[in-house]
C-alpha cells in the first residue's frame, strides 16, 4: 500500500479534503484481516484491509463506543504463504 511518490491530482484532492491521517503497522493490518474473516467470512488482502485497521485504531485511540462505522475494503490477492504469515501475526482480534 506504499507508493514512492503521490500523484499530483491525488495530492491536490487529499490536501483539500483530508483532515487527518492514521498509520497502522503490519500486525494491525493482519489483525484487521482476521477480524474481517471472523466477522464476515471474507479474506482481504493486506492493502484491502487498511481501512479496517485504520478505523479500528481510530476508534480505540479516541475511545469511541456505541457508534456505527464503515470501512471500504477490497482485494483478494492472497495466497497460502501470505495467509500463513497473517495468521501468525494476527493474535489480537
Amino acid at each position: 500500500a506504499a507508493v514512492k511518490t503521490i500523484g499530483s491530482e491525488t495530492f491536490r484532492v487529499c490536501n483539500k479534503l483530508v483532515d487527518d491521517m492514521i498509520t497502522v503497522d503490519t500486525d494491525q493490518i493482519c489483525n484487521a484481516i482476521k477480524l474481517s474473516y471472523n466477522d464476515a467470512r471474507v479474506v482481504l488482502e493486506p492493502a484491502g484491509a487498511l481501512g479496517v485497521a485504520g478505523m479500528k485504531k481510530y476508534i480505540e485511540e479516541n475511545q469511541i463506543t456505541g457508534g456505527t462505522f464503515c470501512a471500504i475494503t477490497s482485494g483478494a490477492n492472497m495466497d497460502f504463504d501470505r495467509l500463513r504469515f497473517v495468521s501468525e501475526r494476527a493474535d489480537d482480534s
